[in-house]
């Protein structure tokens, strides 16, 4: 396999990623937990709960969300290269705070702090999907409903069923859902999850029209074609699945069904998505790097992922546009790199990473699209020679005739500018571009080979290019 198409984890990192299926208490790291765990600590030295650093209490421990803990996940997010986040949550009421909480304030106080981070200068856009527990009533459940039709203009973009696959009778929602549904959110579900999965019951939850389902690892035949033949899109999550032995028979990543639906080809759209990133501790980088290496995808697959992943959003129209165009760029950034491995970029290390503080995110992109107006600057040298001969042809056709004994003389002397003008263009291009990636590399947004794991070198721990 050659150099330029294997997929390692410099190529995942830069790769700008949609991540459609996180959730917030669950993509909350162990440090954020820790160091909210210190908070309480010193307020309270008898608190029972232990360092989250020492260790994962079992089952799902109920965190306070605080403005700290929200924008820290949406911080990791865009360390990843994420570029488009629909995060989810439930909302939940705290009567025995002080002053009480609502469910109504639990989701403002996530949304202005998605506001504030979205405001900022980086490249990740946020929103949020509210998710209904199926052990909720229908009251709850419309409330639910009511909310996020009610603050869609604040980024409520969506529905989502989840919660204990074995509880609760999903059929006692379909009003909650229809009327999500019918105001026009996003309507996603946790589908098939566990081995026990009724056809019925996933017929049902087809029945409310949702855009997309997660998990989708237990399904019959005929559910299967009916997924496809409505082209939803499919949340898939590897390393959930595997270390939660959510699997048949509890098995690997070679054993996940996202190699049927990947290589399917017929309908579906796949959405790569970390589910619970803080516990499972693999990024969206990580994922995409784990799906290339076990199903024997290339750069090109990669990228065609997140790009499919475009039309599945809950997003406006606007916003789609911005991640086609940001892909485009990418295309343009990859270009950059092949057209110059003559020698000028060819000691180009990892790429820019994103990273927090924002000022730092601004420089890594604005490196990127330094590297990708190569392809530009080409383009005009390019217009630069046409207009030449075509200045030369007018002159000749314009004061003499074609059997002007001085006809061929002028034809060599335009063939000789035009060569001039293309060897001048394109130094000065090299030129340019040499310069750039001398600045690049003083300011340490590029390394070179051999500094910590470039595009050549070997990596530990990862596919090495062949």
């Amino acid at each position: 396999m050659s150099k330029a198409r294997t997929v390692d984890l410099a190529f995942t990192r830069a790769l700008p990623k949609i991540e459609l299926h996180a959730h917030l208490t669950g993509s909350i790291s162990r440090e954020c937990l820790h160091a909210i765990w210190l908070q309480r600590i010193q307020a309270e030295p008898d608190f029972p709960l232990q360092d989250p650093l020492t260790a994962m209490p079992a089952g799902k421990v109920n965190y306070d969300l605080t403005t700290y803990a929200t924008k820290s996940v949406l911080c990791d997010f865009e360390a990843d290269n994420v570029v488009y986040l629909e995060l989810r949550s439930t909302p939940r009421a705290v009567p025995t705070a002080l002053p009480p909480i609502t469910k109504t304030d639990y989701v403002d106080a996530i949304l202005a702090t998605i506001k504030a981070h979205n405001g900022g200068p980086g490249p990740l856009h946020t929103t949020l999907i509210l998710s209904i527990d199926r052990r909720s009533t229908l009251e709850d459940a419309l409330d639910t409903v009511d909310i996020a039709i009610a603050r869609r203009a604040q980024g409520v973009v969506g529905i989502d069923l989840c919660g204990d696959p074995s509880k609760g009778t999903v059929s006692d929602l379909r009003p909650a859902f229809t009327k999500a549904h019918t105001a026009g959110l996003g309507v996603c579900v946790h589908f098939g999850e566990i081995p026990s999965a009724d056809a019925s019951e996933l017929e049902e939850m087809l029945s409310w029209q949702p855009h997309r389902i997660g998990h989708a690892i237990y399904m019959p035949g005929e559910i299967k074609d009916e997924v496809r033949r409505r082209a939803l899109g499919v949340e898939l999550c590897l390393s959930c699945n595997v270390h939660a032995k959510m699997l048949p028979k509890g098995g690997g990543l070679e054993e996940h069904h996202f190699g049927e639906w990947c290589k399917d080809g017929r309908g579906a759209v796949v959405a790569l998505c970390t589910d619970d990133v803080g516990v499972f501790c693999s990024p969206l980088s990580q994922e995409y790097y784990l799906a290339a290496k076990h199903f024997k995808l290339e750069q090109g697959d990669i990228q065609r992922l997140c790009e499919d992943m475009v039309g599945i959003v809950f997003a406006e129209e606007a916003e789609k546009d911005r991640l086609r165009d940001l892909y485009l760029q990418w295309t343009d950034l990859a270009f950059a790199i092949q057209a110059q491995s003559n020698g000028v970029m060819s000691a180009i290390g990892k790429l820019p990473l994103v990273s927090c503080p924002q000022e730092e995110q601004i420089a890594s992109h604005a490196a990127m699209n330094k590297i990708g107006n190569y392809r530009h600057n080409t383009s005009v040298y390019m217009f630069a020679l046409l207009a030449s001969t075509l200045l030369a042809a007018y002159l000749i056709t314009g004061t003499s005739a074609r059997d002007d004994p001085n006809y061929n003389g002028a034809m060599l002397l335009s063939m000789v500018l035009y060569t001039l003008v293309w060897q001048v263009g394109n130094k000065r291009s090299a030129q340019r571009e040499a310069t750039r990636v001398q600045e690049l590399r003083k300011a340490g947004y590029l390394e070179s080979k051999g500094q910590r794991g470039g595009w050549e070198e070997k990596d530990e721990g990862m596919e090495t290019r062949e």
